[in-house]
């Protein structure tokens, strides 16, 4: 009996565990956030074979005026080849309602820019994100993180 239970602890243990993330930083934006204002984030890839989940969370105010967010993303790879591309960020559906986490007026969405996803190479990666929208100084974006973890295969 004692040792079923042993077995359950850890069995249990190792599925609780969510995935490992290898990258986590976040920059918090002041009231506007311009065209000139660059956010970046570079990190290290050591495991080419692991599956990978990239997900930027975007902070924003409630009263932010847009459905969606538009941002410009550079990448910078260790060969140091870039590739830019558009991206359009969901923040609310619709009917307008927010689709991330709303609290004391701050809302909190996770999207997943590149799911499962594989790095070619070992070594430094860095991604600059530029505000992309129609104004040049864009109110109530209060931050943006990336995280980078283990993607979970099924």
């Amino acid at each position: 009996m004692c040792h079923k239970i042993v077995y359950i602890i850890i069995i249990w243990s190792i599925f609780s565990c969510g995935p490992r993330t290898i990258y986590e930083e976040k920059h918090i934006l002041d009231s506007q956030w311009s065209y000139t204002d660059d956010i970046t984030f570079t990190y290290n890839v050591q495991d080419t074979l692991m599956a990978y989940d990239l997900i930027l969370t975007v902070y924003h105010d409630e009263d932010f005026g847009f459905e969606n967010l538009y941002v410009m993303t550079q990448t910078t790879f260790p060969d140091k080849k870039v590739i830019s591309h558009p991206v359009s960020l969901q923040l609310a559906n619709a009917d307008g309602q927010w689709l991330g986490k709303c609290s004391n007026n701050t809302c909190q969405t996770d999207i997943y820019i590149s799911p499962k996803s594989y790095f070619q190479s070992v070594g430094d990666y860095t991604v600059k994100i530029q505000q992309h929208s129609r104004t040049d100084s864009l109110s109530g974006i209060l931050g943006l993180e990336l995280r980078i973890q283990e993607a979970i295969l099924q």
